[in-house]
């Protein structure tokens, strides 16, 4: 009877033992998810940033063909496509476009279902801008302000609905 008793208890001891290595091994496994999330997110960022560079890059370019040698402007010149970002938090999505030198009255702003059409009527300074946004995005409740250039356009985030159950009783 003492075996059996002492069998237990080492086997009780060694289940408390590998309890324990699993646990410490399950917060490694979590550490390692955190850092490798971070990074993620890390280089996501940085590829936004360049993205935002490049596009740029392009409006510069296309700004300077738009102008002839003289430094006249082309009768052909298209439209520019600004800058844009897209964030987006627990509660609301925000669209932010570079538009300097345009008055706020000369801005159109129009919202769709999974995108935001920006567009100018000056006749010096046109832009136009298609910016692709979340589905979760609520267009009615889309708020804009037009400082130093910058236009930002606020959206609160849809109510999640939650699946509605109910009992079901068999007769």
């Amino acid at each position: 009877m003492d075996n059996s008793v002492k069998q237990i208890k080492q086997d009780l001891e060694n289940s408390e033992n590998e309890k324990e290595q699993y646990q410490q091994l399950l917060q490694e496994h979590n550490q390692v998810l955190d850092g490798s999330m971070k990074q993620i997110q890390s280089t996501i960022t940085d590829l936004q940033k360049q993205i935002t560079n490049v596009e740029r890059s392009i409006n510069n370019v296309v700004t300077a063909v738009s102008y002839n040698k003289k430094g006249k402007k082309n009768k052909k010149a298209k439209k520019k496509k600004p800058s844009a970002d897209v964030t987006t938090t627990d509660k609301e999505v925000k669209v932010v476009v570079e538009m300097p030198g345009v008055s706020k009255d000369d801005i159109k702003v129009s919202a769709y279902d999974n995108s935001v059409e920006v567009t100018t009527t000056d006749p010096e300074r046109k832009y136009q801008k298609v910016v692709e946004i979340p589905i979760e995005t609520d267009i009615e409740t889309a708020t804009s302000t037009y400082k130093n250039g910058i236009l930002e356009i606020t959206f609160d985030k849809k109510q999640q609905t939650k699946p509605k159950g109910m009992q079901i009783n068999i007769e």
